[in-house]
């Protein structure tokens, strides 16, 4: 069996060696990004991808444009279009070039891009890449050093320079890949990756990323390192929760850029306009990130100005019915509702005997039948909060924006 298992792994380490080196296939984006950030063209040359900032910024966002996440009841989302959000709300001076790809395609696809003479400012992506513990950390060095949270920074080069040389090269050697405890697979995709962030510091461009959420443990170990916090052009973030812990099973190292809030109320906000519209402002910054037609609980102030909330509104479907009923019979059913002022002018026209129907309203919205009040109630609705989202991801496309000075703010 043993020497099954290395013949395996001697045809395998070949197998990698031959990609790095290219073969006669057309080359993919990641064949075409390594092969050019190892050229002499690119290593001899002087890069500036930035852009002249007369309009404003330009950022990639690599991350997720098909999952749907339920930000609330009434909308789903994907987790891409929530990053969008958070880094464009209330600028005007920040375009973003989607990629919905893989974090290692994406980054190979912005290196090629400004080798072709696009511009931009940053990437930034919600995909962290893999999670390391210690021990593994420290089977990747000949030396059988003892990594540990208090020396990792001493061994950085070093590290970096062994993954720069797997990402090229291949693996040192088959008495090295049995050794290493971690599956060569990923740390190979990892090492490619490390080294297009790193490129891509060449060009001036910051990559911003989550920490990252696999704290598994494996031989007794969490997984606390994201390897690409490893890349010195990296900006990989720890998150911390309302209270300014870190968040609960998210880990952390002395490799994170930083630690951040990654935390954040969804606040509903009622349409000026159009009651039966509600506004999402998803990290509390007074701006609206999302529209939709509200069906959930309405919040507003009572008589004695506490915070209390009515039923959902009406549907149209249930409003028709109301009106259809009212024609053929003259009365109005007792039975709580609420509706739009628009409504109720519709239906105070139709059925001007219903005794339960009172004045013009001066409201936006009619409660009728309510249990907590004698008669009609109007209201105006109001802002609430309607739930909280919360994790690493959110911190990249938060951090950026705050980084990015507002082009009108500028002296």
């Amino acid at each position: 069996m043993g020497i099954i298992r290395t013949m395996v792994l001697v045809a395998f380490s070949i197998f990698i060696a031959g990609a790095a080196n290219g073969d006669s296939r057309p080359a993919n984006i990641e064949q075409q990004a390594l092969r050019y950030i190892a050229s002499a063209e690119f290593l001899s040359g002087r890069m500036d991808g930035n852009c002249s900032h007369n309009s404003g910024y330009v950022v990639y966002l690599i991350d997720n444009f098909d999952q749907e996440i339920p930000l609330v009841s009434e909308l789903k989302i994907s987790h891409g279009e929530l990053l969008l959000a958070i880094l464009r709300s209330g600028r005007g001076d920040i375009s973003v070039v989607q990629l919905n790809t893989s974090l290692l395609k994406g980054l190979s696809q912005v290196v090629m891009d400004l080798a072709g003479g696009s511009c931009a400012d940053a990437v930034v992506s919600a995909i962290p890449g893999s999670n390391y513990s210690y021990g593994q950390m420290s089977s990747l060095l000949d030396n059988r050093s003892v990594i540990s949270e208090s020396n990792i920074q001493s061994y950085r080069e070093e590290l970096l320079q062994r993954l720069n040389n797997i990402a090229f090269h291949g693996f040192p050697s088959v008495d090295w890949l049995l050794r290493a405890d971690v599956n060569p697979v990923k740390l190979r995709e990892d090492a490619r990756k490390i080294a297009l962030i790193e490129a891509l510091g060449r060009f001036n461009l910051p990559v911003f990323l989550p920490y990252g959420n696999d704290d598994r443990a494996y031989r007794g170990e969490t997984r606390d390192i994201n390897l690409l916090s490893l890349a010195t052009n990296a900006r990989v973030f720890s998150g911390l929760d309302a209270e300014g812990k870190h968040l609960v099973n998210y880990p952390y190292s002395p490799l994170s850029t930083g630690e951040e809030r990654a935390w954040f109320e969804v606040i509903e906000c009622p349409d000026h306009d159009d009651a039966t519209m509600a506004h999402l402002d998803i990290n509390n910054d007074g701006y609206w990130d999302y529209s939709y037609l509200r069906e959930d609980f309405i919040a507003y102030f009572d008589m004695d100005g506490k915070h209390s909330f009515a039923p959902p509104l009406i549907s149209t479907k249930q409003f028709d019915s109301i009106l259809e009923k009212v024609r053929h019979t003259g009365e109005l059913a007792n039975e709580p509702v609420v509706l739009t002022a628009q409504q109720y002018r519709q239906l105070l026209a139709l059925c001007t005997s219903c005794n339960s129907l009172g004045k013009e309203p001066l409201r936006e919205f009619i409660w009728l039948n309510s249990e907590r009040y004698s008669e009609m109630y109007s209201f105006n609705p109001q802002c609430r909060t309607r739930g909280t989202i919360s994790g690493s991801s959110l911190i990249p496309p938060s951090k950026l924006k705050e980084l990015l000075v507002p082009l009108d703010s500028r002296n």
